[in-house]
């Protein structure tokens, strides 16, 4: 459990970089070896637990259409299709990160002791 509070920290600005840089060195390697696909080919992210929140905070920076003359550190070299959370805790770094967002309450919804 670790892992939420270092990414919270200073650090997060690296683990970014780092997951950006591996993640355009697989594409770029997988690309080589299917050269058919940088043209056609359509990219999908899975990410479990943190990783799914660190894919949402690249995604979430990340312009709508790739042009690779201005990529940025923070960028994926890459166009995404989807993205697919599991097991995320995407609604606790919501929270944290906009305390001011209202929550809902369902109608009729109350504490059981």
């Amino acid at each position: 459990m670790l892992d939420i509070p270092y990414y919270l920290s200073s650090h997060k600005e690296k683990i970014l970089e780092a997951v950006v840089t591996e993640a355009n060195r697989i594409f770029e390697v997988f690309c080589r070896c299917n050269p058919d696909f940088k043209g056609r080919g359509r990219v999908h992210i899975i990410g479990h637990s943190l990783g799914s929140v660190i894919a949402m905070d690249v995604l979430s920076g990340q312009p709508t259409y790739i042009k690779q003359h201005e990529l940025d550190k923070l960028h994926f070299a890459f166009d995404t299709t989807n993205l697919f959370c599991l097991g995320s805790p995407a609604g606790f770094f919501l929270m944290y990160s906009f305390p001011w967002y209202p929550l809902r309450l369902t109608q009729g919804w109350r504490d059981v002791p």
